[in-house]
């Protein structure tokens, strides 16, 4: 399994981090950033300097609490 990811793992992962953040992107909702970056397609740190920027163009990228 060298180099292919375990998809059980990453789902305990996910469920059971107390760090995993909750992002809303447009109205979606995703579980953490990685989630996020990995459906869309954009890079983690472009994901985060659009849910910390506060002009109205990224004004639906939020963290949920």
């Amino acid at each position: 399994m060298s180099g292919r990811k375990n998809p059980k793992h990453s789902k305990f992962m996910t469920d059971n981090n107390p760090k995993a953040q909750q992002v809303s992107i447009d109205g979606v909702i995703y579980n953490t950033i990685s989630e996020a970056t990995e459906i869309l397609k954009i890079s983690r740190s472009a994901i985060k300097y659009r849910l910390n920027n506060k002009t109205d163009k990224f004004k639906n990228w939020f963290k949920i609490k």
